[in-house]
């Protein structure tokens, strides 16, 4: 072979080597378009995403610090981030059409699901909080006596269930409430203003309401005397001297007038509930993901509740009461002895006699 030959085959190879190594390349990633709801008009915006384009950036600087932007290709800003999990609790259609609208995937937004709802719930303490001092607590106490008379009252206490997917453990049975579904019952209690004040979400869909309200803090802290006012609770739950529950046979006029005012006050707690699933549709239906997931999802909503209500967010037109949510149980409380039947009476006696 000349030399001629041989350089002419070796350029042949180097040409086909390169054209192997070209066809062989990783094509490059195409990226979805982005999309910036904050071009939508201001009335769409807060319809999809609950709040107004300024109180949203509000939360976006308050979640800023604790979100991680992905400095590779395809990073999503924290804006969208917050934007895109929002509105997915809020509207909660199909998570993949969700994710679609604002440019990314259905895992990027499962994922980020969870990164925002445990910066949330990071928050937690600093926007669910019993009154911290006495002149907190009297404020409370007038803004109920002015729905209907109920004096010395520190806030309505009621549980819900929040429905999640099946759990196939050997305990996934213990998670099935009284209506044959897998669900959370989560404790709630909040004041007149419709915020919430305390949430205890831990406990599975079969524990009674009873139960949970026994064994949390928040019993704890009346009975230590941390607050001057009292509990309300419907008639799942003990009555006691520091929270009070309805008259089940009332006889006297004062029992009477007494069991009047309870309802029309309790019936706030229903209220909050019922503007705290609307605002986050994601709560009146199946949670999706880990039995975490979902307990970081409704606390982290929860948070955004008390943040639209200190940020004088409206409350939505088509909210409506859900009643068979919230119906009242009309069964004798067994919990209920001779003692703490003095308790109320005596309130009864004190407020309502006359």
């Amino acid at each position: 072979m000349s030399i001629d030959e041989f350089f002419t085959d070796f350029k042949r190879d180097i040409q086909e080597i390169r054209e192997c190594r070209r066809k062989t390349l990783r094509a490059r990633k195409k990226y979805k378009m982005r999309f910036n709801p904050l071009n939508m008009p201001d009335d769409t915006f807060r319809q999809y995403y609950r709040f107004t384009k300024q109180n949203m950036l509000k939360i976006v600087d308050l979640l800023r610090n604790d979100l991680e932007v992905d400095l590779r290709g395809g990073g999503v800003p924290v804006e969208l981030q917050v934007m895109a999990v929002i509105r997915y609790w809020a509207r909660h259609g199909i998570q993949e059409n969700c994710a679609d609208v604002h440019g990314i995937s259905q895992q990027t937004l499962s994922r980020l699901a969870q990164k925002v709802s445990i910066a949330l719930c990071c928050k937690s303490s600093q926007y669910i909080k019993m009154p911290e001092n006495s002149t907190e607590e009297s404020t409370i106490m007038h803004q109920f006596e002015e729905i209907s008379g109920m004096k010395n009252i520190t806030g309505v206490l009621d549980c819900t269930h929040i429905k999640i997917q099946k759990i196939s453990d050997n305990n996934g049975q213990s998670f099935i409430n009284s209506q044959g579904q897998y669900s959370i019952n989560t404790q709630v209690i909040c004041d007149a203003t419709l915020r919430i004040r305390d949430i205890v979400c831990r406990w599975r869909g079969s524990t009674d309401d009873a139960r949970i309200y026994n064994e949390s803090s928040i019993k704890r802290r009346f009975e230590e005397n941390d607050f001057f006012g009292k509990l309300m609770g419907d008639c799942a739950y003990p009555c006691s001297f520091h929270l009070l529950t309805p008259v089940l046979r009332p006889i006297t006029e004062a029992e009477e007038r007494y069991n009047q005012s309870f309802f029309e006050t309790h019936n706030v707690v229903q209220q909050c509930m019922n503007v705290w699933k609307e605002r986050f549709r994601i709560l009146q239906d199946v949670i999706r993901g880990s039995l975490n997931t979902a307990k970081t999802t409704v606390v982290a909503c929860a948070v955004l509740h008390n943040i639209a209500m200190q940020l004088n967010e409206p409350i939505l037109e088509d909210t409506g009461l859900m009643e068979s949510e919230f119906a009242m149980v009309e069964e004798p409380n067994l919990f209920v002895d001779d003692v703490n039947e003095i308790h109320r009476n005596q309130y009864i006696e004190e407020y309502f006699s006359t």
